[in-house]
């Protein structure tokens, strides 16, 4: 690994002059769209602000997009429904995406083939974690294309994330006057920060100030680039990998997996723990430690994000809430709806509902 001299000259990092420094754009220069819950800016930014797009998070299946044209998949746990928003921008074959989450949720999948992400958590609530490894406010991650990330947020959490061809972050690198380390983006994983990284604290007020409202702003991409490409050209820690898992990391991963593949089976915590090859106390305690909540806990959160999903899906009247309970593994009827409308907000009766007229929409 080699850094440049950063005293010579660099071309722009984006084709159309949109490079600055200038203070964030005052708050409040935007139009609402209450059927999207997407704010556009009201008039053209002036030369060299850029216009970012928000979205109010509302429901979990928002969070699909928690990097832009992901696709993930996002399981809500309890107690109360996410709240909070994604900005996105796109420039020059890279995509900008940035989340404020208020909810306790797992996000799980992978990007496509042909681009390389980097993220770092410019706030990340206590207890937060990747494949089931805490992280730390300030971590680092490096998703290459195609492979499955895993990460659970707290309330609270704020992540920033780049999305490009690889050989365009190695130009972006170049435009800082810095060569990557590839040893840094071999392979995903992540780096939880030694010690404050400079910068970051005035990046995390930019992406608030974009996310409380004030969409143009100058700059702060380059920000983002540079600070990422930083943390990818220096020779520092090597990355923490998914399956560098040990303890009560290991047991929750195979639990997890093993629930994820059996949940409408009619499980016990004792099938559970077989499973994960433990006991069921020492389950137990696994589960308290990584996910915040006894395994039984999370299998019954599976089963209602199924039973959702179940009922999103339905085309026509055939379909119940019954039916749907019952092909994801729940019983209890009389509990049933009382514990779906505590995890998202509405009935399933309204969730199902809302499904068929929007079928019947498209279908006119």
């Amino acid at each position: 690994m080699r850094e440049i001299n950063d005293n010579r000259p660099r071309r722009p990092i984006f084709s159309r002059g949109e490079r600055g420094t200038e203070p964030m754009a005052r708050k409040g220069e935007r139009a609402d769209d209450a059927r999207t819950g997407v704010n556009a800016a009201i008039s053209r930014p002036p030369d060299g602000v850029s216009t970012w797009e928000r979205t109010e998070i509302r429901q979990i299946e928002d969070l699909g997009d928690a990097i832009k044209d992901a696709g993930f998949e996002a399981i809500q746990m309890p107690p109360h429904p996410v709240k909070g928003s994604i900005v996105f921008r796109e420039q020059d074959d890279i995509r900008f995406s940035c989340g404020r989450i208020f909810g306790h949720v797992c996000i799980s999948g992978a990007l496509p083939e042909n681009r390389i992400s980097l993220a770092v958590g410019l706030r990340i609530a206590p207890g937060s974690r990747l494949w089931h490894q805490e992280i730390h406010t300030g971590v680092l991650v490096v998703l290459r294309p195609g492979d499955r990330q895993q990460a659970l947020f707290l309330p609270g959490t704020l992540y920033a994330a780049v999305t490009m061809p690889q050989d365009r972050l190695m130009e972006v690198a170049a435009e800082f006057g810095l060569s990557i380390d590839e040893r840094a983006i071999r392979e995903t994983g992540f780096r939880n920060p030694v010690c404050p990284t400079p910068n970051a604290d005035a990046l995390c007020r930019a992406m608030d100030d974009i996310h409380d409202g004030a969409l143009q702003a100058r700059g702060v991409e380059e920000r983002l680039l540079g600070h990422l490409a930083h943390q990818v050209s220096r020779n520092t820690a090597p990355l923490v990998r998914p399956d560098h898992q040990r303890g009560h990391t290991r047991i929750v991963s195979r639990a997890c997996c093993f629930i994820d593949t059996q949940f409408d089976k009619p499980l016990t915590v004792d099938d559970v723990a077989d499973a994960a090859m433990t006991s069921r106390r020492t389950l137990y305690r696994a589960f308290r430690e990584v996910m915040g909540q006894p395994p039984h806990v999370y299998l019954r959160t599976m089963r209602l994000h199924r039973m959702r999903q179940t009922l999103l899906r339905a085309s026509d009247g055939r379909m119940s809430v019954t039916r749907a309970a019952t092909i994801s593994g729940l019983d209890q009827f009389g509990r049933v709806s009382g514990s779906y409308r505590d995890l998202f907000g509405e009935l399933p009766s309204q969730t199902l509902a809302g499904a068929l007229r929007l079928q019947s929409a498209e279908a006119d």
